[in-house]
């Protein structure tokens, strides 16, 4: 099929209705249909121009996406009113004279056109919203003037885009969404209408009107550091998503929040000044900051979230005070740090998985004094294989090694438990521990799980508390022959089949063997 001519007395058309026809070159819309419903000419990658018709009111998601449209050409009398998400994803569209009537672009509308280099909006224009990630990528878009009557920006809707210089946020806007222009490195001002009642600018930088919250610094802006106003209480979400110039950031006293995204990939910031106040760091706050060195966390901080610090390559010190009120550490949160060593504050009484994961730097993890945490669950320190030592200061509430907790540490030469009251090393707990070679387990223990120490080729002795209970199958096997020394005259009551395959021998009733 390589032309399309639609009747003027057909009034609709079926989803997908031309979809994947990869040699249509030509389209006639006629002068019936008034929408052009979703993936209807969905990867045409020869059709190089479209006509919209005068009558038509909305193009539906995705009905051009990745096809070949350069050009788009609309009737001077158009009523369009939409178009809808994706609806060209993707395309070579070269430039967008976009009719008055338009009122709304939908998400991902023009989403990676990498050779849109020009947009342009009427004074008249009806344009109101502009939705999320509408123009991003868009690579050679370098200006962009809104209309006077748009209302929204949604979020992330010019991402990593080529716009640069100023932009102008007239009185009318209501909503400048999260990201909204996040990693434009051509960005250096976004200058905000005296009028507007929602925001305001301070030297091209957005905050909202009451100065309470930054939303918006533009990534283009001239190499060095950047003091966050006084009086602000929250740096935005995405605010400096992208800021590669940016050296230093400094927030001043009262800011408690610091939100999802907001520095995500500032390449290029070395330092950040927190204030005391700060209780809160969103997911992906500092992740992907690859020149950071060193962070200090305020006392009050009680929340980390996901990826809070993912990638962060450089990183190697975290440092939180003794009085650190921080009480869980998320997913991931410091997933493929630099760090060298870690002091888990005293009141985290949760870790979440892969907290530390693929952490390859890291050598030392220490749990600080009174430590809250009862369990360490599976899979947190997931491919961190340089670990030496762990270490429980006194006081610790420590009574459970889930599954996987300890796994894959190729290097783990020494566990200290300090006083805790362990109860149980769950399955597989160390496996893998390749050069663990002594362990004294807490009086406490009752359960040691299957394939617990499973290869761990260098453990050649352990000995068991009295009040040993269950023992999994083949939870020595692989040891280096290891010789199990029981408190107890007589063995525990729950042994699963095979317990002891892999170890050299066992013995009942020896209070103290020398390790």
């Amino acid at each position: 099929l390589e032309t399309v001519s639609l009747p003027d007395t057909l009034i609709s058309l079926g989803v997908n209705g031309f979809s994947y026809n990869y040699n249509l070159s030509f389209v006639d819309l006629g002068r019936g249909i008034t929408t052009i419903p979703e993936n209807s000419f969905l990867a045409n990658i020869a059709l190089k121009n479209i006509s919209i018709p005068s009558q038509m009111t909305e193009i539906g998601p995705g009905a051009f996406k990745r096809s070949g449209v350069e050009n788009i050409e609309f009737n001077k009398e158009s009523t369009l009113r939409i178009i809808g998400y994706e609806a060209f994803y993707g395309c070579p569209i070269s430039k967008l004279d976009a009719p008055n009537s338009l009122m709304k672009i939908g998400g991902s509308a023009f989403n990676s056109c990498l050779d849109l280099s020009k947009v342009t909006f009427q004074d008249n224009s009806a344009l109101f919203y502009i939705g999320q990630n509408a123009f991003e990528k868009t690579d050679s878009l370098i200006n962009i003037v809104f209309p006077s009557e748009l209302r929204e920006i949604d979020n992330y809707a010019f991402l990593d885009s080529g716009i640069g210089g100023e932009v102008e946020i007239s009185a009318n806007v209501q909503t400048i969404g999260v990201g909204a222009f996040a990693a434009c490195h051509n960005l250096i001002n976004i200058n905000v209408d005296e009028d507007n009642q929602q925001y305001l600018s301070r030297d091209g930088v957005v905050y909202t009107k009451d100065g309470a919250k930054i939303v918006a610094y533009p990534a283009g802006k001239a190499p060095g550091s950047y003091s966050i106003q006084t009086g602000t209480k929250k740096v935005g979400d995405a605010s400096f998503y992208g800021a590669w110039n940016l050296k230093e950031v400094v927030a001043p006293m009262g800011v408690f929040d610091i939100g999802e995204y907001s520095f995500y990939s500032c390449i290029n910031i070395t330092s950040y000044s927190l204030p005391n106040t700060l209780s809160s760091i969103g997911q992906y706050a500092f992740a992907q900051n690859i020149a950071l060195t060193n962070i200090s966390i305020p006392d009050e901080v009680v929340l980390i979230g996901r990826y809070a610090f993912e990638k962060d390559n450089s990183l190697r010190t975290i440092s939180f005070g003794e009085d650190s009120k921080l009480a869980r550490i998320g997913y991931a949160t410091f997933a493929d740090c630099g760090i060298t060593s870690f002091r888990v504050p005293s009141n985290v009484s949760t870790i979440a998985q892969n907290a530390f994961a693929n952490c390859n730097e890291l050598t030392n993890i220490v749990f600080a004094k009174n430590s809250k945490l009862a369990n360490i669950t599976a899979y947190q320190f997931d491919g961190c294989s340089n670990i030496t030592n762990i270490t429980f200061e006194q006081g610790s509430a420590l009574a459970q090694i889930q599954a996987h907790g300890f796994e894959g540490m190729a290097k783990l030469t020494s566990v200290d438990f300090g006083d805790a009251q362990l109860i149980e090393i769950d399955n597989f707990a160390f496996r893998f521990c390749e050069s663990l070679s002594t362990l004294k387990l807490p009086s406490t223990l009752i359960n040691i799980g299957r394939f617990a120490f499973y290869n761990c080729k260098n453990l050649s002795q352990l000995n068991l508390p009295y009040g040993m209970e269950h023992i999994g199958r083949f939870a020595f096997l692989g040891t280096n022959n290891c010789n199990i020394y029981f408190e107890s005259e007589s063995l525990p009551l729950y042994l699963d089949e095979n317990w002891d395959s892999g170890i050299s021998g066992y013995y009942t009733g020896v209070l103290t063997i020398e390790t």
